[in-house]
C-alpha cells in the first residue's frame, strides 16, 4: 500500500539562511495545509524528498502597503535541514492526505484528511 499525496504548488524562488531554506511558491494560500504536514519534494531531475515544513508568513511594512497597494506576498515555506542547491526552481510540492498502512501490520491506524 502506498500513501497518497496531491499537488499543492510549484517552488518559483529559494532563500538560504543559516536555519534552513525558505522556499516562495507559486500559490497566495494552501487550504487544508498545516504547518508540520508531511510534505514531498518533487524535484525536476525525478528524484524525491519527504520533509515536515514550518510556514512562512509575510506581513507587509507600511511602505510596502504604500509604495505597493496591491502587495500580495506568496505562499512560503521553511525547510529546516535543506538547502538551496537541494530545491530547485519548479521543484512540485505535494502534501500527504492519506497514509496506508499494509494490512499484514496488527495495529492498523488509518488518517485522512479532508478539506473542505
Amino acid at each position: 500500500m502506498s500513501n497518497i499525496y496531491k499537488f499543492l504548488c510549484k517552488v518559483q524562488d529559494t532563500f538560504q539562511d543559516a536555519n534552513g531554506v525558505t522556499v516562495h511558491t507559486d500559490i497566495k494560500v494552501a487550504p487544508g495545509y498545516r504547518p508540520g504536514d508531511l510534505l514531498e519534494l518533487r524535484k525536476p531531475d525525478g528524484s524525491v524528498v519527504q520533509i515536515e515544513s514550518g510556514l512562512v508568513s509575510y506581513f507587509p511594512t507600511p511602505e510596502a502597503v504604500f509604495s505597493e497597494p496591491g502587495f500580495d506576498p506568496p505562499l512560503a515555506f521553511f525547510f529546516k535541514g535543506l538547502t538551496k542547491a537541494e530545491i530547485p526552481v519548479d521543484t512540485e510540492i505535494w502534501q500527504l492526505v492519506e497514509h496506508q498502512i499494509p494490512k499484514d501490520v496488527k495495529h492498523r491506524y488509518f488518517e485522512r484528511i479532508v478539506n473542505d
